[in-house]
């Protein structure tokens, strides 16, 4: 599924581990990825809210459902809810509050959005978040000097963050040849 983008040949290995055992957490977040993946949402929801029940002290099920899911269907407060319980468990969780701003921003909460980007690693986007969060508010300004120091920053190891604050900008990417 993640390296081959293979849905039949995960939908197979899937099954497959199934027959050996019984459902857990990490076969129901994984189907929940595969379904989430193609398009199938309510079958992604179910199988994300499956993971958690079966192990709820687990931070991954709950950033899978929170970004994977919940973000993706426009369900914001769920995903809010989500990465707060991920972040309950495991505050240091990577990209954890650049989850949970996104979440915040999509739902208006511009400040709000902005001190959980605050908290996040330049590395776990940090910068890229308070762009769009910036933008969002209409202080194009601020939302610019977040999104050069994201350049600087993370512009080589993360390109396809840069150009999705650009895409949230209705902008296009104007490339250089230097």
């Amino acid at each position: 599924m993640s390296y081959d983008w293979d849905w039949a040949g995960a939908d197979h290995e899937l099954r497959e581990a199934l027959s050996l055992g019984p459902r857990d957490s990490d076969w129901a977040r994984i189907a929940a990825e595969r379904a989430a993946a193609i398009g199938q949402w309510d079958e992604a929801r179910q199988l994300g809210i499956e993971a958690v029940a079966l192990d709820p002290l687990d931070p991954y099920v709950h950033m899978i459902l929170g970004w994977g899911i919940f973000l993706h269907t426009g369900d914001f407060a769920e995903a809010e809810q989500s990465f707060r319980r991920g972040l309950q468990i495991a505050p240091k969780w990577g990209s954890g509050q650049y989850f949970l701003g996104e979440a915040l921003m999509l739902q208006g909460h511009y400040e709000p959005a902005l001190a959980e980007f605050r908290k996040e690693t330049p590395d776990d986007g940090q910068f890229e978040g308070s762009a769009m969060a910036h933008f969002a508010a209409g202080r194009k300004s601020e939302s610019d000097a977040a999104l050069a120091a994201a350049i600087r920053h993370n512009g080589t190891s993360w390109p396809s963050e840069i150009a999705r604050v650009f895409a949230f900008r209705g902008e296009k990417i104007v490339l250089s040849s230097g």
